[in-house]
């Protein structure tokens, strides 16, 4: 109809690209389990930790509080701080989960390894 969005073109300095729609996912506790585990950064210095709280993907750290990661789709999320912007998840074929880049403030694409600690 006429109040549907058909089409959305991101224009940033100058440049400009056609938006890809993204279909929800919602996914389930059991979908969402694969994901826990310690990561650690060696380029950071530093470890996170994945868990499930009731129904939602939980990062902690140390020093920050729990935050809540919202599925964009299939091995991506995103939480409300400044360093959870992005976090894309990397996978081996059989679907083990293998670590994640993170994005968000200062950092773009910081490789963490899942369950492998500081060296």
């Amino acid at each position: 109809g006429a109040d549907q969005v058909t089409r959305v073109v991101c224009q940033v300095y100058g440049e400009s690209w056609p938006a890809q729609r993204i279909e929800p996912w919602t996914p389930t506790v059991a979908e969402l389990e694969v994901y826990v585990g310690e990561y650690t950064s060696s380029e950071l210095g530093t470890s996170y930790s994945l868990v499930v709280q009731g129904q939602q993907l939980v990062i902690q750290h140390q020093r920050h509080s729990d935050v809540i990661l919202t599925p964009v789709r299939v091995g991506q999320f995103t939480g409300n701080t400044w360093w959870t912007t992005q976090l894309v998840f990397q996978q081996a074929a059989d679907g083990t989960v293998m670590g994640f880049t993170l994005s968000g403030g200062r950092v773009k694409n910081v490789q963490f390894v899942k369950g492998v600690g500081l060296q």
